[in-house]
Order: structure tokens, then C-alpha cells, then sequence
């Protein structure tokens, strides 16, 4: 389904990070690979958390978590064509917010596993 957006577009990645080994970095950035060899740009939210923790000395915590969501929210409504959804999301606050955000202002949604299947 993925396929119907045209290369070039920009995808943001959403799913469960809170309470997932690594925050899931592993399945956010192998998603990442995968859309970007598939010719389109991608915001990658564990990526910008690695870069602040790199450049900022930035450490997460749950009381910025609003915070954090509020940013990637107004990410997808600014800069985001559509929202990629990874399988495990349905027990993710966050990432039912990046969903309704996505929806909100017209983009696209595509899901890990194809619900329609």
C-alpha cells in the first residue's frame, strides 16, 4: 500500500518506544533503511533522540514526554507527507497521538501489516 506515495515524499516512523527494550531504536532504524532504500525521506523520531543525546547530552525522561509528543506531532503536521506505523503500536499512547495527528491533517497512514489483509 506504501507504494501508492510517490518517491521523494517524506514518511515519519511511529511506534512503541516507552517500555520496549532500547526504546525500539533497533525497529525504528531498520524501518528507516528500508523506506529510504525504497526512495523516500524519512523522520525517524529515535533519530533525533540519538542526536540530541549526542550533541545535547539530552536524557530522556517521562515528565518531557508530553513535550516530546507535542514536537512530533507538529513534525508530522509540518514536514511529514505520510506516518509509516510499526507492528506493537496498539498499547502506545504516543503513537496513536502521531496517528491522530497524521489523520488530523490529511496524510496518509500506512501500518507494518496491512489491516485490510
Amino acid at each position: 500500500m506504501i507504494d501508492k506515495l510517490p518517491q521523494g515524499s517524506t514518511i515519519y516512523v511511529s511506534g512503541k518506544m516507552t517500555g520496549v527494550h532500547c526504546f525500539n531504536f533497533k525497529n525504528f532504524f531498520y524501518w528507516q533503511v528500508v523506506l529510504e532504500r525504497s526512495g523516500y525521506r524519512v523522520i525517524n523520531p529515535a533519530e533525533i533522540d540519538c542526536l540530541r543525546m549526542l550533541n545535547e547530552g539530552w536524557v530522556y525522561s517521562p515528565d518531557k514526554w508530553e513535550e516530546i509528543i507535542a514536537e512530533d506531532c507538529e513534525l508530522i503536521k509540518s514536514k511529514a507527507d505520510a506516518v509509516f506505523v510499526m507492528d506493537g503500536y496498539i498499547t502506545s499512547e504516543g503513537a496513536h497521538k502521531e496517528i491522530a495527528a497524521a489523520i488530523e491533517s490529511g496524510k496518509m497512514v500506512f501500518y507494518e501489516t496491512d489491516k485490510r489483509s
